[in-house]
């Protein structure tokens, strides 16, 4: 976070900067993010002093902004689940124009589809401001419909081909999102959120 403080920061000493740490209700809050970021710089501040930081940010920004501070791998596991859902309607409309109707009643199978991709958005945005439950029931959804996927890819292939290969490529986003969200800077970020 670049504040008017970080300049005035370079030249105290750590035991100056952990003050203002230590002491944070005294001070601004850019003051105290100041003192963290030159702590940072000099490559001593360490979990709980960057939590701070994570703290003092997410109540200047509020409860459900997202962190100006998210790893990349959860911001682009969050963008492929955007993307995912963008491409996903598109199939629904593409597969519903051109795929003979099914013993489904239509209105039912819109609604569900609206369902899924709402609640895929609303995952992607709880876990980009750093909700771990957000992640953890992606996951689990995941999982179950991964249950039933062989059976219906195969149908859906047969019946629309380019339907199924868009079904196959959004699988395919939807596991490369899982991979980053589970990577190890994804796990300790969400670790340090933890600690507050």
């Amino acid at each position: 976070m670049e504040n008017s403080f970080n300049s005035d920061m370079i030249n105290k000493s750590d035991n100056d900067l952990l003050e203002y740490i230590s002491n944070r209700a005294q001070f601004k809050d850019d003051v105290v993010v100041a003192a963290v970021n030159e702590l940072e710089r000099r490559g001593k501040a360490d979990d709980d002093t960057i939590s701070i930081r994570s703290q003092i940010l997410q109540q200047v920004q509020g409860e459900y902004a997202i962190p100006t501070e998210v790893p990349k791998a959860i911001t682009d596991a969050a963008k492929l689940l955007y993307l995912a859902t963008g491409i996903g309607a598109l199939n629904y409309i593409f597969t519903a124009s051109t795929t003979p109707s099914s013993d489904i009643n239509p209105a039912f199978e819109a609604f569900v589809m609206i369902f899924s991709l709402g609640l895929t958005v609303l995952l992607a945005y709880y876990i980009q401001i750093g909700r771990k439950w957000a992640r953890t029931v992606f996951l689990v959804i995941f999982i179950l419909g991964a249950i039933m996927y062989p059976f219906s890819i195969m149908i859906l292939l047969e019946e629309n081909p380019i339907s199924g290969v868009i079904s196959l490529g959004l699988t395919a986003l939807q596991v490369w999102s899982l991979i980053l969200l589970f990577k190890p800077e994804a796990k300790e970020w969400y670790k340090s959120l933890d600690r507050r």
